[in-house]
C-alpha cells in the first residue's frame, strides 16, 4: 500500500525521526519540562505513528516498527 509514493513503513520511520527531533528541541529550547501544548504535539506524532504501525500490520508487516509506548 502506498500513500503518496510513501509505503506506511516510511511514514512511520519518519514520524519517529520527528518524535526525537520535537523531544529534543522542545527540551532543549524551553525550561527542563516540556509546556503542556508541546507535549500534546508530541502525543499527536506518536498517534500518527501508531496509526501507520496500525496501517503496515494490516498490509502484512509483521510486528511494530515503533514502539512509542
Amino acid at each position: 500500500m502506498m500513500i503518496n509514493g510513501f509505503t506506511p513503513e516510511q511514514l512511520v520511520k519518519e514520524v519517529e525521526r520527528e518524535i526525537e527531533y520535537r523531544e529534543w528541541v522542545y527540551s532543549a529550547h524551553g525550561s527542563k519540562r516540556i509546556s503542556h501544548q508541546n507535549q500534546r504535539r508530541i502525543d499527536m506524532m506518536k498517534a500518527i505513528a501508531d496509526h501507520f504501525n496500525e496501517m503496515a500490520e494490516a498490509s502484512g508487516v509483521q510486528g511494530d516498527m515503533l514502539d512509542v509506548s
